[in-house]
C-alpha cells in the first residue's frame, strides 16, 4: 500500500470510525511493536484539524488512570493480549464514564474496508444486539453439546467501529460482535472450541469446556488446554464464565489465531474471567476468550440466523 493509501486509510478511522472533528483531543497509546502507525495517524489527524494529538508509550494500567479522560478521543495500538486486557480494564471504564471515546486498533491500516463496509457491518451487528435485548435464556451448540446459559436483566453490548458517541468504546476498523454478561451461576452444559484462546494462541486440537452452576469444571484439549487449567486453578474468579460473544462481520472469512477473528459472522466466544465492565459483577485479574468458529444458537426456545443479519439489510428493513 502507498503512502497515500495508508495515508488515506487514517483518515477513514479518525472521520468515520471515531467520528473526529475539528477542535478535538486525540490521544494514541502504543507499544514497540505498532510505533509505525504514528505518523500517518498524526498526519491524519491533522487534516481533522484535531487541536491536540499526543502519544504514550504503554507501561501498565495505573500509568493510564487519569491520563485518559483528559482527551476526547484515545486510540489504542497495542497487541492483542494488551487489547483484550485494557479493554475489560477499569482505566478504559472510568474513562468512558467521562465521555472519553476508545478504540482499539487491531488491524493494520491498510486493511480498513471502504465506509460503506463499516457502516453495513455495523448494521448488522445493532441488529443482533436488539434481538439479544430483553432475551432471558440462550442455548449455543458447538460441534454437537449445548450450554445453556441465562442472560435475563443483562444488557447485550455491540462492539462496533463506529465509535462516535461520547463513553463509546470498540474495536477500529471494521471489528464487530456483540457481547453479553450471562447471569454469573447459570452456564451449563458443554462448550467446544476450535480457532483459538485469544492471548494463548491457536487451537491444534478442539478445547472442550465444561460448565457447572457458572464456573468451569475441565477444559481438556492439548497443550492450550493444559495451560489455560492452569491459569483457572491460579486466579481467583478465572474459571467463572464471565462473557458469551457472537460475531457479525461477513467479510471475515479465515481464522488466523489472533484477536480479530472473534468479529467472524456466527462465530462465538466464551469470555472467562472479569466482566464487571460489561455488565456483570466478577472481578478477576484475568480475562480469556475461548473462540468457537460456529455455532447453533436459540434465542428463548427461538433458533436463530445469523445470516438474516444482512438479508434483512437487502430486503431493506435493517435500522
Amino acid at each position: 500500500m502507498s503512502v497515500d493509501e495508508t495515508n488515506s486509510s487514517a483518515l477513514t478511522l479518525l472521520q468515520t470510525c471515531l467520528g473526529i472533528v475539528g477542535g478535538e483531543t486525540l490521544l494514541i497509546v502504543y507499544d514497540k511493536e505498532h510505533r509505525g502507525v504514528l505518523k500517518p495517524i498524526r498526519d491524519a489527524a491533522h487534516i481533522t484539524g484535531v487541536s491536540r494529538v499526543n502519544d504514550l508509550l504503554y507501561v501498565d494500567e495505573q500509568t493510564l488512570t487519569g491520563v485518559l479522560s483528559s482527551y476526547e478521543v484515545v486510540m489504542f495500538c497495542v497487541s492483542d493480549q494488551l487489547t483484550l486486557t485494557l479493554g475489560h480494564s477499569d482505566a478504559r471504564l472510568k474513562a468512558c464514564r467521562n465521555g472519553s471515546r476508545i478504540a482499539f486498533l487491531t488491524r493494520p491500516l491498510e486493511s480498513t474496508p471502504p465506509t460503506t463496509e463499516i457502516l453495513r457491518v455495523a448494521r448488522a451487528t445493532n441488529r443482533l444486539k436488539n434481538r439479544l435485548k430483553g432475551a432471558v435464556k440462550l442455548v449455543v451448540e458447538t460441534d454437537g453439546v449445548q450450554l445453556i446459559v441465562y442472560v435475563g436483566g443483562r444488557e447485550p453490548v455491540a462492539l462496533t467501529s463506529l465509535i462516535t458517541k461520547p463513553g463509546s468504546w470498540g474495536a477500529i476498523p471494521d471489528y464487530a460482535e456483540v457481547a453479553l454478561a450471562p447471569i454469573e451461576s447459570s452456564a451449563n452444559g458443554s462448550f467446544v472450541a476450535d480457532a483459538c484462546v485469544v492471548g494463548l494462541g491457536p487451537l491444534m486440537e478442539r478445547l472442550t469446556l465444561r460448565f457447572e452452576n457458572g464456573c468451569v469444571r475441565s477444559a481438556g484439549g492439548g497443550l492450550i488446554g493444559r495451560n489455560l487449567s492452569r491459569i483457572l486453578a491460579r486466579e481467583p474468579g478465572s474459571n467463572l464464565l464471565g462473557e458469551i460473544g457472537f460475531g457479525t462481520n461477513v467479510m471475515r472469512k479465515e481464522f488466523r489465531g489472533e484477536f480479530d477473528d472473534k468479529k467472524a459472522l456466527g462465530s462465538v466466544h466464551l469470555g472467562l474471567g472479569d466482566n464487571h465492565t460489561i455488565g456483570g459483577v466478577n472481578r478477576s485479574s484475568v480475562h480469556l476468550d475461548c473462540l468457537a468458529k460456529t455455532c447453533k444458537l436459540s434465542i428463548d426456545g427461538v433458533p436463530f440466523d445469523f445470516q438474516s443479519l444482512y438479508s434483512a439489510q437487502v430486503s431493506g428493513t435493517s435500522s
